[in-house]
């Protein structure tokens, strides 16, 4: 690796860092600049302003959270474990998921935080991440229903939806307030929401 690319890999994962705990908004060029052990001046050398930096940063987050690391694991997970029961599959792809959070937490925290103010975060992740693991899932649902694993929905995406949403939040929730994560904490409060999920509150 050159100089270069060291100073600009230096810069980026400074910007991750602080971004990650204090929001784009609240972060200022001469902070990454003094975390990343170089003059302001040589951030903006390679990056045109604040904002060219966190597009950088998304566009990393997409490619490496999109296909490898968010969406072939559970390709992987729905395809090998396709005539498991339904809360079996649920329980692996949480795992899975916490997995994921351990490693890309910082990304994943920045991802979280921005896309309430910068549409664009939004549209991406719409379309390479969120819509073809809707593609997956339904697929997946469908082949369960076949099979009489689980009961038939009009609208698997709708579905698809609320299980996103409703097994999100606990992750987002933390993220977003920069809450320390106690892993086994967040699986226990995951597993009471996919059994508050598959059987209800009813006797």
């Amino acid at each position: 690796m050159g100089k270069r690319d060291e100073t600009q890999r230096r810069i980026i994962e400074a910007a991750i860092k602080i971004i990650a705990e204090k929001g784009y908004s609240a972060t200022k060029t001469q902070e990454i600049a003094q975390i990343a052990g170089t003059s302001e001046a040589t951030v903006f050398k390679y990056f045109k302003s604040k904002k060219g930096i966190l597009e950088v940063i998304i566009n990393h987050a997409i490619q490496l959270l999109g296909r490898e690391i968010a969406l072939k694991p559970i390709e992987k997970i729905l395809e090998d474990y396709k005539h498991a029961p339904f809360d079996e599959v649920l329980d692996l792809i949480i795992k899975d998921r916490l997995s994921m959070l351990e490693k890309q937490q910082a990304l994943l925290t920045i991802i979280l935080k921005e896309i309430q103010y910068h549409t664009a975060i939004e549209t991406r992740i719409m379309a390479h991440i969120y819509c073809p693991a809707r593609q997956l899932f339904s697929d997946f649902y469908k082949h369960q229903v076949t099979i009489g694993n689980v009961r038939h929905f009009d609208s698997t995406e709708q579905l698809f939806q609320t299980l996103t949403t409703i097994l999100i939040a606990p992750i987002a929730r933390r993220l977003i307030v920069n809450q320390v994560l106690v892993p086994s904490e967040l699986e226990a409060e995951l597993s009471a929401i996919k059994d508050i999920i598959l059987r209800g509150v009813t006797c």
